[in-house]
């Protein structure tokens, strides 16, 4: 459902969620308080008019602006200029962080960006260019392993008092 869809529009004849309204009101103000420097707001700007342009629903306009909330503005740039479908073998610092905001993904062999951070390139970081988001990511992810089981712990019997006695007539 787009933001819109959630607020009263009396001339289209549509009502609205008022409790719904309030949520996505809230959220939105949370974002746009949470942007620590202009261009994150150019970003978040450039969101809400995919938003707007129905290029995308609001549950993934806010999975992108908490993208751009969470990271810094450096490694949005840096996303912006080296965003590529190629295999990222190298260990760089923003790996973690972009992992952790679901822009990164394990594969066998390294690192591939997924599907979100193609979008937020799209729709965000570059919104006045044509950026295409890849139709399928090929590579393998890596399977989630089991804890190795453990063995049972062996039960260990306590020590009989002729077996002390012996251990101090020894020592």
């Amino acid at each position: 459902m787009a933001l819109a869809e959630a607020s009263p529009n009396y001339e289209a004849g549509y009502e609205g969620n008022t409790e719904q309204l309030y949520e996505y009101a809230k959220r939105l103000i949370k974002l746009i308080d949470d942007c620590s420097t202009i261009q994150k707001s150019m970003y978040l700007a450039n969101l809400t008019r995919a938003l707007l342009n129905n290029e995308i629903d609001s549950n993934l306009y806010f999975k992108l602006g908490k993208c751009i909330i969470n990271l810094t503005e450096e490694d949005l740039k840096y996303l912006e200029s080296h965003i590529t479908t190629e295999l990222i073998t190298n260990d760089e610092d923003y790996i973690d962080d972009y992992r952790s905001a679901s822009l990164l993904k394990e594969v066998d062999g390294g690192f591939e960006y997924t599907r979100r951070a193609f979008e937020l390139k799209k729709y965000a970081l570059n919104y006045e260019s044509k950026v295409e988001i890849p139709k399928s990511f090929s590579r393998r992810m890596i399977p989630r392993t089991k804890a190795k089981e453990k063995e049972p712990t062996k039960r260990i019997e306590p020590l009989t008092a002729k077996e002390i006695n012996a251990i101090w007539e020894n020592n």
